[in-house]
């Protein structure tokens, strides 16, 4: 018997392979949606535990990696095969996301005694906040109008 120490948690992968060899490739078509009970099943985890989550992340990040299929959720039902108008959607959100956070970022640093921070702090600090503000000037400079597609 092996008694190997896992240091980052017990690995997905025996679950995984299970999702994998249910859900192929060619059944990850667009507008499917996959019972959330289902998985359950497949897994042998229930919906509302951290396994679960762990778990399905890590699969629909790896179908995502190699077949650049995103799986989303349909509310209180399952997971959803994303068509490209979705994917569109998911991806303003995490922009969306992205910019509260940047100024989630600034407002947090505008309360910082810039006095006294070390000189590495300080260099981190200028760095921090020129990018941030790179990001959040790129957001208010985007067109106004739609440009044409070449």
């Amino acid at each position: 018997m092996s008694s190997k120490v896992y240091f980052s948690g017990v690995p997905t992968s025996i679950e995984i392979n299970r999702l994998r060899e249910v859900y192929k490739k060619e059944d990850l078509v667009p507008g499917v949606v996959i019972p959330y009970e289902d998985v359950e099943d497949i897994i042998g985890c229930l919906k509302n535990t951290y396994r679960y989550k762990t778990i399905t992340q890590r699969w629909r990040h790896l179908i995502e990696m190699e077949y650049g299929v995103l799986i989303g959720v349909e509310r209180c039902i399952g997971f959803k095969i994303l068509h490209d108008n979705e994917k569109v959607d998911a991806s303003s959100a995490k922009f969306r996301s992205a910019i509260n956070a940047t100024y989630r970022s600034l407002k947090i640093a505008s309360i910082v005694n810039v006095r006294e921070l070390t000189e590495e702090k300080r260099t981190q600090f200028d760095h921090n906040n020129k990018k941030a503000t790179s990001m959040l000037q790129s957001q208010r400079l985007k067109p106004k109008f739609d440009l044409p597609i070449i």
